[in-house]
């Protein structure tokens, strides 16, 4: 599997800006026709336990990442519901498995935990830090502790395209 970088995410966001309008809105229509088992997904995984702000993160992020990885590597298949469960299921019990870092915050191992499975570190630091490091003028209510989830699922999306290319 060809390892996304730096550099590949960079010109693909650089086509992006060149749209010159929400990049969000474009992205999120090709998605869901391309792709509705994840669309379906993100409306509905962890219910109401997400406020709405917490799951246009969710949503936008995973969007970007779709879009990064159909634009590098092209997966052509379309991913089915039952896969993104397992995957899922995958993804918590690696959670669940974890030894917990002694006062760590988001470290190496963290990142290394995301990118298992997928194998894409770089793609995933930059998501990651995309939620945990959103903007100042975010106005957005997002809940320290539904971070972890949203990235959960966003890794949850990303395993789900590239783990069977």
């Amino acid at each position: 599997m060809k390892l996304i970088g730096e550099n590949e995410i960079d010109e693909v966001l650089g086509k992006l800006e060149a749209l010159n309008k929400n990049p969000f809105d474009y992205l999120f229509d090709q998605l869901d026709k391309a792709q509705p088992a994840i669309v379906d997904y993100l409306y509905e995984v962890e219910g109401e336990d997400i406020n709405e702000d917490e799951r246009d993160l969710l949503i936008n992020f995973s969007t970007l990442g779709w879009h990064i990885i159909k634009d590098l590597l092209n997966p052509g298949r379309k991913v089915s519901a039952d896969y993104l469960d397992e995957c899922m299921e995958k993804n918590v019990a690696l959670l669940e498995n974890r030894e917990e870092p002694d006062g760590e915050e988001i470290d190496e191992s963290v990142l290394d935990l995301f990118s298992e499975i997928n194998e894409q570190p770089v793609l995933m630091g930059f998501l990651i830090n995309l939620v945990v490091d959103r903007p100042d003028d975010y106005s957005g209510t997002i809940r320290d502790e539904v971070i972890p989830i949203i990235i959960l699922h966003i890794k949850t999306v990303v395993d789900s395209l590239v783990t069977e290319i």
